[in-house]
């Protein structure tokens, strides 16, 4: 037997050891390891940079809230700056957040670190806005917001995000108490102190500004109790949504090679929160067998039906646009409810009265319209940034006709502009001549650099498709039947959306949305 080699004592300080590959049957787990360290410090050092610089909050504080915490749910959205309408649009979402019905008592007043927010305040922080390549969104809803001074709790919250990211951050915001979960809206410039674009990590993002705001609640309304967090988890069994226990159901099941859920016995003594989280799940697989989305496949084991998730989060936003219905014609319970389907090629155009509109989402501005239509029924109308016209769009008492605009295919207008630029010079696209051509735009309030940009945008997008060759600086060949080849690539491919055109306005006078009398 080989005698055994000396070991030597190493130097006290810090190293990476890569251990040798050990050959596995398939070859693969030594690899697989390594690789994983190596995107571990990935993600550690690199996770944050971007082509335009380093992301702030790369790794920080992203870790889940311990169950015991207080929970509290951010919704995040990164909204592109980009465009002549920024500022309006902008404009449009605060008027929207800051509306007479999003408070209780009074509207809704914007606040900012120091104090409210004046005329004069807002329409500085819009002027400075409005150059932003970007600005972000925020929703944060504290389960027990009721508890909470949310001015405070926001401040607090903005102020350690700023510790996070190592910035000033300049932002607005507004609480809302017209839900049954109060709820605050942060809207923060996409700057940072010196000036430069305000990267955010996508881990930070989702993570860590929920971990920070679920620590600042915690500290101020202290931890939950049991039978709180039981009551929470129960309340979830019949809801008719994707929950958190069919999040966790899903887990389990993509966990197995079966792709089932064991919820079998595995002994006599238990945790007792355990046990109370096995019946849960089996009360609510036990409710989505009624719905035809689950199965027991033997005592103990179930398994998910195909297309579970996608059906539960579709019965949740039809549940809403339900609640939401009965909401604004709560004078008028009898009406037939409908949904106006742009996809459905059967649809008819309606006409009828603007009873209410509003947001599907606070987030991205989505906008819904409920029409009292002359055939009797109330539909519930989503609509899309092209239904109408940002300044002159519908109101309330409007009469209004919604119609189908259908789609087209893949090519665009942009790319009818391209081809013709390209056909007159030879096959070649450059920004630099069609900057030259399009000069005439500023007198006609356009930015012809701006203009010219949505074409080079369009343009590199075609070339990751292989449809232009890129010869030069923001230069490309162009084959002269492309808007052809995008035709046959979008054969089949149309995107439809909703129309509005206002008939007469209403506004005098109005009776009511119950009212069946229209004209």
């Amino acid at each position: 037997m080989a005698a055994k080699k000396p070991t030597v004592e190493k130097e006290k300080r810090f190293e990476v050891a890569f251990q040798r590959s050990r050959k596995t049957q398939d070859g693969s787990r030594e690899v697989a390891q390594g690789l994983s360290f190596l995107r571990q410090m990935d993600r550690l050092f690199v996770s944050g940079s971007s082509r335009r610089g380093r992301a702030f909050g790369a790794g920080v504080f992203v870790r889940t809230p311990w169950k015991w915490a207080q929970r509290v749910v951010v919704k995040a959205s990164v909204v592109s700056g980009r465009g002549q309408n920024n500022r309006a649009l902008l404009k449009a979402h605060i008027s929207y957040i800051t509306r007479d019905s999003a408070c209780e008592i009074s509207q809704a007043k914007l606040y900012n670190e120091k104090a409210d927010v004046s005329p004069q305040d807002l329409n500085n922080f819009l002027d400075d806005a409005a150059s932003d390549r970007h600005h972000f969104r925020f929703i944060i809803s504290p389960e027990n917001a009721h508890d909470l001074d949310l001015s405070l709790f926001t401040r607090d919250l903005v102020n350690q995000m700023e510790k996070d990211l190592g910035t000033k951050l300049t932002y607005l915001a507004a609480n809302h108490g017209n839900t049954d979960n109060p709820h605050i809206h942060l809207i923060i410039r996409g700057k940072d102190e010196k000036g430069k674009d305000l990267l955010i990590a996508r881990d930070y993002l989702s993570h860590g500004i929920r971990g920070r705001a679920s620590e600042l609640a915690t500290k101020e309304l202290g931890h939950r109790s049991e039978l709180e967090i039981r009551r929470g988890i129960t309340a979830q069994i019949s809801k008719e949504r994707f929950t958190e226990i069919d999040r966790d159901l899903v887990r389990e099941a993509n966990s197995n090679d079966q792709g089932t859920v064991d919820l079998r016995q595995k002994g006599l003594y238990h945790k007792s929160f355990s046990t109370f989280k096995r019946q849960v799940r089996l009360r609510r697989l036990e409710e989505l067998k009624k719905w035809g989305l689950a199965s027991e496949t033997s005592p103990g084991v179930w398994r998910l039906e195909d297309g579970f998730e996608a059906t539960m989060r579709e019965m949740g936003v039809r549940g809403d646009i339900i609640k939401t219905m009965h909401k604004a014609l709560k004078e008028a319970p009898h009406r037939e409810y409908a949904i106006f389907d742009q996809d459905d090629p059967n649809q008819l155009n309606i006409t009828g009265k603007v009873v209410e509109k509003g947001l599907v989402n606070e987030l991205n501005d989505k906008k819904y319209l409920i029409v009292s239509a002359t055939d009797g029924r109330a539909y519930y109308v989503p609509l899309s940034k092209f239904s109408e016209d940002l300044e002159a769009g519908s109101k309330l008492g409007d009469v209004v006709t919604i119609s189908v605009k259908r789609g087209e295919g893949i090519a665009r207008k942009v790319d009818h502009t391209i081809n013709k630029i390209t056909l007159e010079n030879g096959g070649i696209y450059s920004a630099r001549d069609h900057l030259e051509k399009v000069s005439w735009l500023k007198g006609k309030g356009v930015a012809p650099e701006e203009y010219v940009e949505n074409h080079v945008k369009r343009l590199e997008a075609l070339e990751r498709r292989g449809l232009v060759h890129r010869v030069g600086e923001k230069t490309w060949k162009v084959p002269h039947d492309f808007t052809e080849k995008l035709q046959l690539l979008g054969a089949g491919q149309t995107r439809n959306f909703v129309k509005v055109k206002v008939e007469r306005s209403l506004q005098i006078g109005l009776k009511g949305p119950g009212d069946r009398e229209l004209f």
